[in-house]
């Protein structure tokens, strides 16, 4: 019995590896789709882009940096300070 189990868990260890890597593919939202929104002056939807990233991944130093960037053009000034605070933690 626990040579069958062993063997299982060989067969779906490739499986399970690869499931593991698409889902943290799909946790990253990519910085370049912020940047994209900041650009065009979209910047409350940059705003809640970070915010989503940052849900995900709370150590992400560069969407914390673009988090304040945007509340800065927006002219949050306490909320960007905050974030760069954030940022430099």
């Amino acid at each position: 019995m626990p040579s069958d189990l062993l063997q299982t868990a060989r067969t779906l260890a490739p499986r399970i590896s690869a499931l593991a890597e698409e889902t943290e593919r799909g946790r990253r939202l990519p910085a370049e789709l912020v940047a994209t929104f900041a650009d065009a002056g979209f910047f409350l939807k940059a705003v809640a882009v970070c915010k989503q990233i940052l849900k995900l991944t709370p150590r992400r130093i560069d969407a914390q940096v673009m988090l304040a960037d945007s509340y800065a053009a927006l002219k949050l000034v306490e909320d960007a300070l905050s974030a760069y605070q954030e940022a430099a933690d």
